[in-house]
């Protein structure tokens, strides 16, 4: 188990191209597909000049919010906080937590 949330944390997040509104997402976005987290989306409404940069991490009963100004901050922002979840846990599991 902790080699695995050892070698997510070193994968380099490949976001998919900029995609437009559909079923999936109703505001312009790009995906990354997580085998921890699931599908996951950066959302912003494309049609304002200066947008916000949302992702949902949805992590058990808990929800992380991530908002910046632009998609590169936000694409980084995410992985921190992937990366920080994974890094709480990998400790919890060293010292015997839960």
């Amino acid at each position: 188990m902790q080699m695995r949330l050892y070698f997510y944390v070193e994968e380099s997040m490949k976001w998919s191209e900029i995609r437009e509104p559909c079923e999936d997402c109703r505001y312009h976005h790009v995906k990354y597909e997580s085998k921890l987290f699931g599908s996951l989306y950066i959302e912003w409404k494309g049609w304002k000049d200066s947008p916000s940069y949302d992702c949902i991490v949805y992590v058990g009963d808990e929800v992380i919010m991530v908002n910046e100004n632009t998609l590169d901050s936000c694409k980084f922002e995410v992985w921190k906080t992937l990366n920080n979840l994974v890094t709480e846990e990998m400790a919890n599991l060293t010292k015997g937590g839960n």
